[in-house]
């Protein structure tokens, strides 16, 4: 993503992980609580917090181009409501526990009983291809991430998500207590921002940032000692995908929620808040809108060269 220097880059180096509107916006149950919010953070690494913003409000830009309604909503509209919803997380950070407050949320965003019935023929579909080939640390994290007490335990491959393409993913199903559970265990790599500063074994930032003190962590999202991500999955713990919101995201200014949420999320830095607010003041109104024009132009440009040099699809 290509933006002048001395709009994209703040004052100071904060820890932040990278944040898209499409790719990590995740409902968890937490201490039996429903909460919404980022929930993927394996790529976590120390970079300039306006990226996330810059990100954001560019992803949530071309979701409505790539299968949306552009007329929804302009790229200055959006980048508006990131920044209100930013600024509001900085001056009164909260997570989004949905069980009593977000009514909204909590109605859009529960898993419904066509949701649940899609979700358990998924896995029962997958499971047919079970085996136990399984490299032993995925295994193990696996096992070790399962209640006390399961029985059944059938594990697969599984293939997921755009960035992670290509990183091995397995799961493991059981019986536990009358039902079914499901845990899933993906390999983590070292964040490109680490290669590009030449640092070989950077430290991994995601207990840090995933129980911050603003925000209602997942239980069950903990990293295992072998370089294993371990995770949930219930018709509840999933991932919400814009196309699918629609209008109903700008109805209800969800992108200032996710504008907020990133804000829960970099304040999990001590004396984060002060040094952001100083650098948005001398950043003024504008500097997401023009940043994220020309990343978006940066962007279509990209697309169009890889569009015009790759290869013709076969013929049938």
């Amino acid at each position: 993503m290509v933006v002048p220097a001395r709009r994209a880059r703040p004052a100071f180096p904060p820890r932040y992980p990278d944040r898209s509107a499409h790719e990590h916006r995740r409902l968890h149950l937490a201490d039996g609580r429903l909460v919404w919010g980022l929930n993927d953070f394996d790529e976590a690494f120390e970079m300039p917090y306006a990226f996330d913003l810059l990100r954001l409000a560019v992803s949530g830009f071309l979701g409505l181009a790539d299968g949306g309604d552009p007329s929804l909503a302009s790229l200055a509209s959006i980048c508006d409501s990131v920044q209100k919803g930013y600024a509001a997380g900085l001056a009164r950070p909260r997570p989004y526990v949905l069980d009593r407050d977000h009514t909204r949320m909590r109605a859009r965003f529960v898993a419904t009983e066509d949701d649940r019935t899609a979700f358990w023929q998924k896995m029962e579909k997958n499971a047919a291809a079970a085996h136990d080939a399984v490299p032993e640390r995925f295994r193990m994290a696996l096992d070790r991430a399962l209640p006390e007490g399961a029985t059944a335990v059938q594990y697969w491959p599984r293939t997921a998500g755009v960035g992670s393409l290509g990183r091995p993913r397995w799961v493991a199903s059981a019986q536990w207590q009358g039902g079914p559970v499901v845990r899933e265990a993906k390999g983590v790599v070292t964040s490109g921002w680490a290669y590009a500063r030449g640092l070989e074994q950077p430290p991994l930032r995601i207990d840090a940032i995933v129980r911050g003190r603003h925000r209602a962590s997942d239980p069950w999202y903990r990293l295992d000692a072998d370089g294993v991500l371990v995770r949930r999955l219930s018709p509840n713990n999933h991932k919400i995908e814009m196309d699918v919101l629609g209008r109903w995201i700008f109805e209800h200014d969800l992108l200032a929620d996710m504008g907020r949420e990133v804000a829960n999320t970099h304040l999990s830095d001590d004396g984060a808040a002060a040094a952001i607010a100083a650098d948005l003041a001398r950043r003024g109104t504008r500097w997401l809108a023009d940043a994220a024009s020309i990343a978006v132009k940066s962007i279509d440009a990209d697309f169009a060269d890889w569009n015009r040099l790759r290869p013709a699809p076969p013929k049938r």
